[in-house]
C-alpha cells in the first residue's frame, strides 16, 4: 500500500484485484462472496478492477488508526503455522524458513513504511512463536535458521525474553548452542535500538 498498491489496478489492466493489508481472514470472505454471487466490491483493504473497466480502491487510513473493525487480526496466535511441504528445501542453498514473532512496529519513523501498512503493533505469544520453530524444524531436519521477517523482533522485549528462556530450555541450539540442523537451530531478525 505504501508504494504502489493503490496504484497497480490502473497501471497493470491484467490485475482484478489487490489486498492492501492482511488476507488471512478477509481472503477467504472474498472468495465465499464471489463464489455466492455476492457483492464484494466493497469490502474495506482491497481495490478491485470494476466490470466496466474502472478501478475501486477501499484502502484504509492505516497512518491515523482509522481501520474498520474487524480489519485486523486481533490475536495473530490464531494464525496457521506455514506449511512448506510443498517445497523441497534441499533445492534451496541457504536452510533458513522465515517467521514473524509480530506485525507493525512500536515506533511511527516518518521514513518507514511499518506503520501505513500495519497500523498498531501486535505480536505473537512466545510459546506460540517457540511451538512453531520447533514444528518446523522437526518436520525440516535440513533448517538450520530461522529468520524472523518482523520490523523488530525486540518490540515487546519481555515476549523476546519469554522466547528466548523457551528455546533455551529446549535446547533447540544444543549444548554448545551452535548444532544446526536436525531439530537444532538459530534465528536471526531486526531489532530496535532500544534503551
Amino acid at each position: 500500500l505504501n508504494y504502489e498498491g493503490d496504484q497497480l489496478l490502473a497501471q497493470h489492466d491484467v490485475i482484478d484485484a489487490v489486498c492492501f493489508l492482511e488476507a488471512e481472514q478477509s481472503f477467504p470472505e472474498l472468495l465465499r462472496r464471489i463464489e455466492s454471487g455476492e457483492p464484494f466490491t466493497d469490502m474495506s483493504g482491497y481495490g478491485f478492477r470494476l466490470p466496466d473497466g474502472s478501478v475501486q480502491n477501499n484502502t484504509i487510513d492505516t497512518i491515523n488508526r482509522k481501520e474498520p473493525e474487524g480489519t485486523f487480526i486481533a490475536d495473530l496466535d490464531t494464525v496457521p503455522f506455514a506449511d512448506w511441504s510443498c517445497f523441497d528445501l534441499s533445492h534451496y542453498e541457504e536452510k533458513y524458513l522465515p517467521i514473524t514473532t509480530s506485525r507493525g512496529c512500536i515506533r511511527r519513523c516518518t521514513f518507514c513504511s511499518e506503520a501505513p501498512i500495519w497500523g498498531r503493533y501486535r505480536y505473537r505469544s512466545a510459546q506460540n512463536i517457540a511451538d512453531e520453530m520447533m514444528m518446523q524444524s522437526s518436520r525440516h531436519p535440513e533448517v538450520k535458521t530461522f529468520w524472523f521477517m518482523d520490523s523488530l523482533v525486540n518490540g515487546n522485549i519481555e515476549m523476546l525474553e519469554e522466547l528466548c528462556d523457551i528455546l533455551i530450555e529446549h535446547q533447540t541450539a544444543g549444548v554448545d548452542g551452535k548444532e544446526r540442523g536436525n531439530g537444532k537451530f538459530g534465528w536471526t531478525g531486526q531489532f530496535l535500538v532500544r534503551k
